[in-house]
């Protein structure tokens, strides 16, 4: 290919067309054009490189490694570079994965390294510029010595975007922080009717997508360049990194309050790993002063009876009787008396957390040793938030907060008492429900996006698809194999390893309370209420079988007793195994019907099955779809049920009333197994539903694109060459 063609296809390269034309024509001499299939992974996260890419043509996707999950963090399109670390021999730091089919220029570093040496330009315009100064006026860096911020920057980079590009997308879940280095920007924002509303102008030095940088959120707006704009980006991988080998930086980073607080929450018990803690807090300090006013009433009352007995009672008189040590006695304990009241108070008032995420609200309510219960709230459930403040309430800044779901006869509710402030917490719960409802809306933008490129034909990356293995010789199986295969062996493999049997000889001090199969998990009750209901028929058992060892003894001949003769031995031993048996099968009843009592939930229902005897006389049956869950709620009461672990989950659902899974081991584990099984099927319902919905709009769309391009082709083919006037002349002699 001759050189000026190649410098026309530079020039197409939005950072690149700023190079003056000798620059170019020596970069068209070494650059080569290559071609990726759609899925081909071009660049790989942590491999060294050698090669810048610039893209001619098609679409690429850029992906971290978050939290040990693959995370996209970008989308590259036409114009576009990536891998300039590696013509500073810095390793990959994401994945780069070909979309569509894409066309590139590739230019390797030892060609780079040539070039820059007769074009010191080059090296700005590749590798972009210092960018320590542009890092120390960023807020969230201002702590940063000048050491830092160097090292800092070896860990970012650069990025050049033409004019109406969009640098971020509202709802995609962001890892990364971008700084303008040049060029100006406007961020909108999607409300939750679909309508785009700006919110911010960006200019140079401003920065954008701290949230997702150091929690890791969904982006709340769409960056869009207004002219070409030239931006710094920093990868949360790269900061972990950076923060890893200088941990004294933590403390020093100017956040925002608001991510402060999310980043220090601690988390809770049954939280998601993708769910993030936006506000966790405890009930305002009037309740604690509500629940010691009681009895710091009761130890007023007795310092004043203190008191009075030491001037009436253990005055002169107590010291002539040497009766002193009695009141030290008495006042050490209310002192005693005092701290431990107050101790106990406040550290029940500290345990008691409000807690709003991205995903649910949660109450968690804790009684030192005794008492403990979750109640939980979807956010896409909240229908209603009513705030009640009372004349010191409004003083102190505290309220209490209804949270109501929707559903018939009202929906359920949660109540939240000395909420601090209340306004501050009614407006984040409000806020997240319109988080979720644009980031639902952004969603679906982008899957109809998506299905209409699919349905029109255009090459998009897809998820592959487990097809028949090509055909071959069939390789001939050996006996093993085929004894592995066999139905018999299979059925007697399972039994001896899945059966109740071979669980209890491999735990025998633990039955059965948990049982996980494919689709669904089945809880029985406690191990506890086990031993309290088999307790009583076991040492029955055991005292009778004891009873039928000694008589046995003695009919033998082995022990003598009471000079009782062997007749009266055998006649016992025939007693007590004839009353073994009943015995027995107490026991067994019991062991039975703790079996029989079965909570399950599967991808699609939860069911409570009571069995009120073991032989199946009597089975009460309820399920109720998850869809139908409105709120969940575990409760542990009592100092022996938080020792054990023991407590009732409390299921409320609409139209099939109240589910209560009673006495089940880790109840907190068990709701949080429920509410994530209810919110897995609903975004399942909704993605079935959206996909129906979007493959009748794509079909329009198809019909509609057919239709244009067929005008299109009939009036291109007119404009070329005018239809014939047929008929025109016959009419004209027909006339004359």
């Amino acid at each position: 290919m001759n050189s000026p063609e190649m410098i026309q296809r530079l020039k197409r390269i939005t950072r690149l067309s700023i190079l003056p034309d000798d620059v170019l024509a020596d970069l068209a001499r070494v650059v080569t054009a290559e071609r990726y299939a759609p899925g081909t992974e071009i660049c790989k996260e942590g491999e060294p490189g050698d090669k810048l890419y610039a893209i001619e043509f098609g679409d690429v996707l850029v992906r971290n490694t978050v939290k040990d999950k693959k995370v996209i963090v970008a989308h590259l399109s036409n114009g576009d570079v990536f891998g300039e670390r590696a013509l500073a021999d810095l390793p990959r730091t994401a994945d780069v994965i070909a979309e569509t089919t894409v066309e590139t220029l590739g230019l390797h570093r030892k060609d780079y390294q040539q070039l820059v040496q007769k074009h010191p330009s080059l090296e700005r315009v590749l590798l972009g510029p210092e960018v320590v100064p542009l890092l120390g006026q960023v807020p969230l860096f201002s702590g940063l010595s000048q050491e830092e911020l160097t090292a800092l920057a070896e860990h970012t980079g650069v990025l050049f975007y033409p004019p109406g590009r969009h640098v971020v997308e509202q709802g995609v879940m962001g890892t990364t922080m971008y700084v303008v280095i040049e060029g100006d920007l406007v961020a909108y924002r999607l409300d939750e009717r679909g309508r785009t509303r700006p919110v911010k102008a960006l200019k140079k030095g401003d920065a954008f997508g701290e949230t997702s940088l150091l929690v890791g959120e969904p982006r709340d707006a769409t960056v869009m360049t207004k002219t070409y704009a030239e931006l710094c980006y920093l990868h949360r991988p790269e900061f972990d990194d950076f923060l890893d080998a200088h941990p004294n930086v933590r403390n020093r980073l100017q956040m925002r309050p608001d991510i402060k607080r999310k980043r220090i929450a601690r988390p809770f018990p049954g939280q998601n790993e993708d769910e993030i803690i936006v506000i966790m807090d405890s009930k305002h300090w009037m309740a604690f002063l509500g629940a010691i006013a009681g009895p710091a009433l009761w130890l007023a009352l007795g310092a004043v009876a203190l008191a009075v007995m030491n001037i009436l009672w253990l005055g002169s008189a107590g010291e002539t009787m040497g009766l002193s040590w009695l009141s030290t006695a008495l006042t050490m304990l209310w002192v005693l008396a005092a701290v431990t009241v107050s101790a106990w108070h406040w550290v029940d008032w500290r345990n008691d957390f409000y807690i709003v995420t991205t995903q649910r609200i949660v109450h968690i309510e804790r009684v030192l040793l005794r008492v403990q219960t979750t109640d939980v709230v979807p956010i896409r459930q909240v229908q209603n938030i009513d705030l009640e403040q009372d004349l010191l309430g409004e003083i102190l800044d505290y309220g209490h907060i209804r949270v109501t779901t929707a559903g018939p006869a009202g929906g359920a509710s949660m109540d939240l008492e000395y909420v601090d402030e209340p306004d501050a917490f009614q407006h984040t719960i409000f806020q997240q429900i319109s988080r979720a409802q644009y980031r639902a809306a952004v969603a679906e933008r982008a899957e109809l996006r998506r299905a209409i490129r699919h349905t029109m034909g255009f090459s998009v990356l897809e998820e592959e698809v487990e097809g028949e293995p090509p055909p071959g010789e069939k390789e001939r199986p050996s006996w093993i194999v085929l004894l592995t295969q066999n139905r018999l062996a299979k059925r007697l493999h399972k039994t001896l390893t899945e059966s109740g049997l071979a669980t209890f000889l491999r735990r025998p001090h633990l039955p059965r309370q948990e049982i996980r199969q494919d689709d669904r998990v089945i809880w029985r009750k406690h191990w506890g209420i086990f031993l309290k209901v088999t307790f009583r028929p076991l040492l029955l058992c055991l005292a009778i079988f004891g009873l039928i060892l000694l008589a046995a003894a003695g009919w033998l001949g082995s022990i003598t007793l009471f000079d009782f003769p062997p007749s009266m031995f055998r006649t016992a031993l025939l007693v007590l195994t004839l009353g073994f048996i009943p015995a027995l099968g107490w026991l067994l009843w019991e062991v039975e019907d703790w079996r029989n009592d079965l909570y399950i939930v599967t991808n699609t229902h939860i069911i409570d099955i009571e069995r009120v005897t073991p032989i199946l006389l009597r089975e009460t049956k309820r399920q109720a779809s998850l869809d139908n869950i409105q709120n969940t709620r575990s409760s542990t009461k009592g100092f022996w049920a938080n020792l054990l672990k023991l407590g009732d989950v409390i299921i409320e659902t609409a139209g099939e009333g109240t589910f209560e899974f009673k006495q089940v081991r880790h109840p907190a584990r068990v709701q949080a197994e429920i509410d994530k099984r209810r919110e897995a099927y609903r975004a399942r319902q909704r993605r079935e539903q959206d996909e129906r919905q979007r493959a009748d709009m794509a079909k329009w769309f198809s019909v509609y694109h057919d239709v244009i391009r067929e005008e299109e082709t009939r009036a291109h083919w007119q404009a070329r060459e005018p239809p014939p006037q047929i008929g025109i002349e016959g009419s004209e002699q027909d006339e004359s």
